[in-house]
């Protein structure tokens, strides 16, 4: 085996790769939710001072990872907004970069189910479940 298929076989092996076409010899590696990025050891939490919603860092070494991000207040009026500029940010007109969509895009990755919103508001990242669960079900 080459080490490109060395390299997919490690991937997978490790559980930080998944095929996106159900085609066994093309593995990606994806973002895994709360609870498995948990179990590998990566650790949530609120960032404490300002900067944009989708500023992202990650603290740390090897076993001892956190991922830092802006806590989300979610409210009636939030999803409908975000799912605004989700929507302004995919126009051909729309020249910038995509910076909403793909936050949203990260956020759908990190959660699975009600275990997951519940790790990321224990981490002070999310408030209100019930608005978090909503904006899961519609991106």
């Amino acid at each position: 085996m080459g080490e490109k298929g060395e390299k997919q076989k490690r991937i997978n092996k490790d559980g930080f790769g998944k095929s996106l076409t159900g085609d066994k010899s093309k593995h990606w590696p994806l973002i895994h939710n709360v609870k498995e990025l948990k179990d590998k050891g990566i650790r949530f939490k609120a960032r404490e001072r300002g900067g944009a919603i989708t500023d992202i860092d990650f603290k740390g070494r090897c076993s001892m990872t956190t991922l830092i991000l802006a806590p989300i207040f979610l409210h009636n009026t939030t999803v409908p907004l975000l799912l605004n500029l989700k929507a302004y940010e995919l126009c051909p007109d729309f020249k910038e970069n995509c910076e909403i969509t793909s936050h949203l895009s990260f956020l759908h990755s990190l959660i699975d189910d009600g275990e997951d919103v519940k790790e990321l508001r224990d981490a002070g990242v999310l408030h209100n479940d019930w608005e978090t669960m909503k904006l899961q079900r519609s991106c």
